[in-house]
């Protein structure tokens, strides 16, 4: 009865995964093909698999520790290689420039009182503070500087994730493909070219140190001094805690009497804070989750990390979409079908619940759109996600893990030619404010008392540009006469996509 049951389960299991991957083909080859049906096709698949998967949790042995193994190994040179690649990729960022927000940030004078936004309040005291010392280099270098800064935390983040792969016992190939899908995620760009995306990046490597910290048993004041630099960069960090119990438990290891306590008033502090910010934060933090809510920041979250690109790409390049599927179905299989211990069920686990902790406090705020905007919110999850992926091509021993392994090289080089590509339309953004900043410069108005500008471009294909900071950045450029369009002496000046035309 058992046998006949276990056989009905992959029966129906093979039949989901045959009807999600062709309702995606369908979708991928004709944009806009009943995307309802297609996301509840996926929702059936991802039931079906973590039904699987809480099946496959069961004790087993443990592998080795790898703590003991040294860092100058092979794979600390294809870590150095995969770094390299992802400075390839970012390297034209640095003279991307301010924009957007960053104009904002940058005449923002009270820290602590954080800085509004519509109705919330949002606390970003570290970033902030980064943003505007860097600043205070000149206007020449400033902009650089800041970029710099972003990157070099990402990379830095990308060999905190490869330590806690190493950690998580996933071996040295694993854990340097997690590195690798996470420094070359496509969808990551706008939070490490933006400079306003330093406030991602910096809360992301807190949270990351913090993990891996756990993970070493490091001294208490280590875990708390990550805990304050996540929650002083965003409060994303609230979830720090719950990230480093998850990946205790995945690695299947007891933790230690200091860790745990040390973990516990974390947890404590973290919650408190988390409290005081739905209070002080304004009407968007306290908005009560609904069903529908849920299933759209699951679906957006789950759907950009598998399929990491616009619309637009996707219409031109459909065949990239079947295969990121194919991919995710396959590793799912292998995750369900290869167990090698306990590493591939357990790691896939904290893939999972890493990925829904990360989305979970910015639940209200959550969105990405069909061009990436709003992708920055994907970046502490995209850790999770490549944790997850890297911990299935732990399960190379048989023929389809290791085509899967092979897929997943397959998978960074067209991520790094994607990145590389997002980072283009970065410029191409930095090049229309310059333009709207040199328009701007040229108006002549000798008759009007001060004037206003208007109109300016939102943003280049999901890359801001001036959706908020105009006047700040007219301001910056020598431009001081400007004045709110409603003022009764004030001339308007309109964007037309090419010059500014007086339209009062």
């Amino acid at each position: 009865m058992r046998r006949l049951l276990v056989i009905l389960g992959w029966t129906a299991f093979g039949i989901v995964t045959a009807y999600t991957l062709a309702l995606s083909v369908f979708a991928f080859l004709d944009p806009g093909w009943k995307p309802h049906r297609v996301e509840t096709a996926w929702f059936l698949f991802s039931f079906a698999f973590l039904v699987g998967l809480v099946r496959c949790l069961r004790p087993s042995a443990l592998s080795p520790d790898s703590q003991s193994q040294p860092w100058a190994t092979p794979g600390f040179w294809w870590l150095a290689f995969v770094m390299a690649l992802a400075c390839g990729a970012y390297g034209r960022a640095l003279a991307v420039g301010f924009l957007s927000d960053d104009f904002v940030l940058l005449e923002l004078h009270d820290l602590g009182a954080g800085w509004r936004h519509g109705t919330s309040q949002f606390l970003r005291v570290l970033p902030v503070w980064l943003l505007q010392a860097a600043d205070g280099v000149g206007p020449a270098w400033s902009p650089v500087l800041v970029h710099a800064i972003n990157v070099a935390l990402h990379l830095f983040n990308g060999s905190l994730l490869f330590g806690i792969a190493r950690r998580l016992q996933l071996g040295t190939s694993p854990s340097v493909l997690a590195a690798a899908l996470f420094l070359l995620f496509p969808a990551s760009p706008e939070a490490v070219v933006w400079a306003s995306g330093l406030q991602d990046v910096l809360m992301a490597t807190a949270s990351l140190g913090f993990v891996l910290a756990t993970l070493q048993a490091r001294h208490p004041v280590v875990l708390l001094g990550c805990l304050v630099i996540g929650l002083l960069s965003k409060e994303t960090a609230v979830v720090m805690p719950l990230l480093a119990a998850a990946a205790l438990w995945a690695r299947g290891t007891r933790s230690t009497p200091v860790v745990a306590r040390t973990l516990a008033a974390c947890a404590l502090a973290a919650v408190v804070f988390g409290v005081w910010r739905i209070q002080s934060g304004g009407g968007t933090f306290a908005i009560a989750p609904t069903r529908y809510l849920v299933k759209e920041i699951l679906a957006t979250a789950f759907g950009t990390l598998a399929v990491p690109w616009t619309t637009d790409e996707l219409r031109l390049t459909a065949l990239v979409g079947i295969v990121m599927a194919s991919v995710v179905a396959l590793g799912a299989w292998l995750i369900l079908t290869g167990r090698a211990t306990w590493t591939a069920a357990r790691v896939a686990a904290l893939g999972v619940a890493w990925v829904v902790l990360s989305v979970a406090p910015v639940y209200s705020l959550f969105f990405v759109s069909n061009t990436l905007e709003g992708s920055r919110y994907l970046y502490l999850p995209s850790a999770g996600w490549a944790v997850l992926l890297s911990g299935v091509s732990s399960l190379a021993g048989s023929r389809p893990g290791r085509v899967f392994r092979w897929a997943l090289y397959g998978v960074v080089a067209l991520w790094a030619i994607s990145t590389h590509g997002h980072v283009r339309t970065w410029r191409r953004a930095a090049a229309e404010r310059d333009r709207i900043i040199t328009a701007a410069m040229a108006v002549r108005a000798p008759d009007c008392a001060a004037v206003a500008f208007v109109g300016a471009t939102d943003n280049v294909s999901g890359a801001y540009v001036f959706r908020n900071g105009l006047e700040p950045a007219l301001r910056r450029a020598g431009l001081r006469s400007v004045v709110d369009q409603t003022a009764p002496i004030g001339c308007v000046f309109t964007w037309t996509g090419e010059t500014f035309v007086r339209s009062r």
